[in-house]
């Protein structure tokens, strides 16, 4: 990692523990250049230190799926107990995309697995875009 760091300006930065967990428990199917491409995007990414589990992007056939987790059980309980529609679950996970990335559409558009345009044009929709600083 060193010479990432070297060349992104950056302190040689520590991995968490959840994050060598993730590392360590991913079946790489590439050769060294994807883990080193894991490591680059992680240090570009995480501002703080250690890098954390959440910023090591990992090729997401290898990463637990939607599938494995009980979603079906839980958006059957929202929907049929909270009477939840579709343009309300999207404004929900909209805004918690946003508050975790403290409002960096780029990053948000990254957990919810769409373009920046896409969640500029939704963000738009929902009456949520902030004004234009220019």
């Amino acid at each position: 990692m060193y010479p990432f760091s070297k060349s992104l300006g950056k302190k040689p930065p520590a991995i968490s523990d959840k994050g060598l967990e993730k590392l360590m428990g991913y079946g790489w199917q590439g050769n060294i250049r994807e883990l080193k491409n894991v490591l680059e995007r992680a240090m570009i990414l995480c501002t703080g230190n250690p890098i954390t589990a959440d910023y090591l992007i990992l090729n997401r056939t290898q990463e637990t799926s939607f599938e494995t987790l009980p979603l079906d059980k839980l958006i059957s309980i929202i929907i049929s107990e909270h009477g939840m529609n579709l343009e309300s679950l999207e404004h929900h996970c909209i805004v918690h995309a946003m508050s975790q990335t403290q409002n960096n559409v780029s990053k948000a558009a990254r957990i919810l697995g769409i373009s920046r345009a896409t969640l500029r044009y939704r963000l738009e929709k929902l009456d949520m875009a902030k004004p234009d600083p220019n």
